[in-house]
């Protein structure tokens, strides 16, 4: 079964992509983006969905780590947010990311967007 790590600070988010997901996907989840760098320290998943604003480090950053790491850099990264606008789509697709998607999130929506990498 592919897995796929998803970083989020709310805890609401995590259970709805967990609840979406599970049926077909190890799904780990993470609560910042420290943990989530802690994770891929002995871990690499399918897919990873990170929040773009969490503490420590937000999920930028933490894309910026992953595609700069050569044993990270072609797993594919979702960055989710609130905030559809243009320039943060743009900032997120600029540090790396391979999609955007916002919340809240739609069942479809992520399915689709999931299928298209794993």
């Amino acid at each position: 079964m592919k897995t796929i790590l998803c970083a989020d600070d709310e805890l609401f988010n995590l259970e709805i992509i967990v609840a979406y997901l599970e049926d077909s996907y190890q799904v780990d989840t993470v609560e910042n983006g420290a943990q989530c760098i802690a994770y891929l320290e002995s871990n690499t998943p399918d897919l990873i969905i990170l929040d773009h604003l969490m503490p420590e480090l937000d999920g930028l950053e933490v894309c910026k780590i992953i595609k700069s790491d050569n044993k990270l850099k072609d797993v594919p990264v979702i960055i989710s947010s609130g905030n559809r606008s243009k320039t943060d789509i743009e900032n997120a697709m600029a540090v790396g990311a391979d999609d955007y998607l916002g919340k809240p999130f739609d069942e479809d929506e992520l399915m689709a967007v999931v299928g298209k990498f794993i």
